[in-house]
This record gives C-alpha cells, sequence and structure tokens, in this order.
C-alpha cells in the first residue's frame, strides 16, 4: 500500500457555527474537556511552530501547562532553538490533534514570556522543600536571570558572565560556549545592559570574539594566567586584538588557592602573564606590518587599563 493511500474520513463530528461559544478560549476549553473525557492519550501534548528571523520554520511538540485569560502556556529553555526563534520572532502557531475525536484545533498568535506570578507559584510551591521539576527549575531560574539583567541596564550596573570551563562536575564543555548567550545579548530589551565574558569563553575564544561585535559586550581576559602557557595567551590576544581591540579587558583572576599561593602571587602571575601575551602579540602585529609602534602601544594601554576604566566610568591613563 502506498503512502497516498493511507487515508481515512473523519465524520465523528462536525464544526457548525452556531454550536461555537463566542469566546475561543471556553470554546477551547469544552473541547480540551472532551478530550480528558474520552480519555485522549495526553490530550496537552501540542505542536509548537516558531520561525526565525528569515521566515524559516521549525516544528516540535510541547505540553500546555496553563490556560487562562493570557492565553496558551507552555514552558521552555530559553537557550533552546524554539526561544531562540522567539526572540526574534514572536509569531508562532499551535495544532492539538485528538485523534480519538477526530479534531483537531490551530491557535495562531503571538508568544510574550510568563510573567512574575508563574516564577512566584514555582517559588511558593517549594521554598519550604521539595525539588522542582527541570522544567520548573529552568522557568524560574530564567525569570530571575532575565529579571535581572533587565534591571542592570537603568542601573548602569554591568553584568558579568562566567563563560569558561571550571572545576566541578557541573561543568560541561559542550554546553559551555558562550555563543549559546547570542539570544539574550541580541535581545532588544536589554540594549542598554552591558556584558562582561568572565574568561573570554575560552576555549571557545576564536568564537567569543565576534560577541564583542555586538556594542553592549566585552570579553575579559582573566583565568588565562592559570589555563595557559603565554605563547597560547598571545596569539589569543592577537586575534582578538586584529578584530575587537576596544573591546577587551584585562582581569586578573587573582585568587587564595593556598597557603602558599595567594592573591598577591596570582596577581603578580597574571600582570606577569598578560604582558609577556600581550607584548608578544603587538611585536608580531607589528613585525607583519598589520600597526605601526604608536598603534601597538595605544592598544596595550587600552587593554591593560583603559578600556577597563572607560567601561567602569574611571579616568583612562595619559598617552605620555
Amino acid at each position: 500500500m502506498s503512502i497516498a493511500d493511507l487515508r481515512r474520513e473523519y465524520s465523528l463530528t462536525g464544526l457548525r457555527k452556531a454550536d461555537l461559544a463566542g469566546d475561543p478560549l471556553q470554546q477551547f476549553r469544552h473541547w480540551f474537556d472532551q478530550a480528558l473525557a474520552a480519555g485522549t492519550n495526553e490530550p496537552n501534548a501540542m505542536v509548537l511552530a516558531t520561525a526565525d528571523a528569515a521566515g524559516k520554520p521549525s516544528t516540535r511538540v510541547v505540553l500546555l501547562k496553563a490556560l487562562d485569560e493570557r492565553g496558551f502556556v507552555f514552558f521552555t529553555n530559553y537557550e533552546s532553538r524554539k526561544a531562540r526563534e522567539l526572540a526574534v520572532n514572536r509569531h508562532a502557531a499551535l495544532n492539538f490533534f485528538w485523534v480519538e475525536l477526530e479534531r483537531q484545533v490551530c491557535v495562531t498568535g503571538s508568544v510574550t514570556q510568563v510573567p512574575r506570578e508563574e516564577a512566584e507559584a514555582i517559588y511558593n510551591k517549594y521554598h519550604a522543600g521539595g525539588v522542582p521539576t527541570e522544567k520548573e527549575y529552568l522557568v524560574f531560574q530564567d525569570y530571575i536571570f532575565r529579571s535581572l539583567i533587565a534591571q542592570a541596564g537603568p542601573l548602569h550596573l554591568e553584568v558579568h558572565i562566567h563563560s569558561a570551563v571550571g572545576s566541578g562536575n557541573y561543568y560541561h564543555l559542550s554546553e559551555g560556549n558562550a555563543m549559546d548567550l547570542e539570544n539574550i545579548l541580541r535581545d532588544p530589551r536589554y540594549k542598554d545592559t552591558i556584558f562582561v565574558m568572565i574568561h573570554g569563553g575560552f576555549p571557545y575564544t576564536a568564537q567569543s570574539i565576534w560577541l564583542a561585535a555586538l556594542p553592549n559586550v566585552y570579553l575579559d581576559s582573566s583565568e588565562f594566567n592559570t589555563l595557559i602557557y603565554p605563547a597560547q595567551y598571545s596569539r589569543i590576544l592577537k586575534e582578538w586584538f586584529e578584530i575587537f581591540p576596544e573591546k577587551i579587558v584585562f582581569g586578573s583572576d587573582c585568587f587564595p588557592y593556598s597557603r602558599e599561593v595567594g592573591v598577591p602571587e596570582t596577581y603578580w602571575l597574571a600582570v606577569q602573564t598578560g604582558r609577556t601575551a600581550a607584548a608578544a602579540a603587538l611585536a608580531e602585529m607589528v613585525s607583519e606590518g598589520e600597526i605601526n609602534e604608536e598603534r601597538a602601544m595605544e592598544i596595550a594601554r587600552d587593554y591593560l587599563h583603559d578600556n577597563t576604566a572607560r567601561l567602569f566610568g574611571i579616568e583612562t591613563l595619559s598617552k605620555h
């Protein structure tokens, strides 16, 4: 039998305008109750269709979590494909298919993030104890994160985001690419918020530098002094200096690792390694004819001090 022959007539129920409720949400609730009564398998399962900025569509099955005067509520990870697409194109469509009732319901409209009440409900449910589901945790976490960065802009507070490898079994290299934050950094709601990518997205430094193309994003090179030797450090800085030198800031990441190696020692190491790496990178750029010595000194001064000074409103160094 060919695929074309796999067809059946649906005649169990009809659709008459006279039988419809005046309120679309009221009508959906009636149909949803019928699906529940019929024992439909996962009646809250729905196909969510989104599209990116170019109009390229994608679909997936999600679960309806609530239905109220706001519309249809579903949970999502804000770093997922659908979330990235919704960040640039709020128009979406839903489709419920209840085969037992021979009925499908199509919904179109714009998508907005759940309000504070949703996060509060999750907090009130678990603040005294218990473990939230993964989806509940993501909804609450994303709400808190986005609320903080939304408030940081008007308050002129820079948002520092750890964007590199770290210790502990909760760090996963495959999930540590700073490029995954692009939907946040490009979100027009946060255009007045300054983001500093702490540790420069290491080891994805070649990709992370392009985030600095956004006007509100800077890269910080701290921790390089403890992760890599000056030779590799200089190669990274050379690439960064060649692309967006005005968006790179020096950082020491000084830390009291032990009684023998404390803050003074790690700060000295960071400064020594940073200067050595920057000097090597700039010397190579001068020798290759990319810049002259005067420009090299300017880039060094900006990297080690003035970029940070301008970022935080501190007096810059004199050129003489």
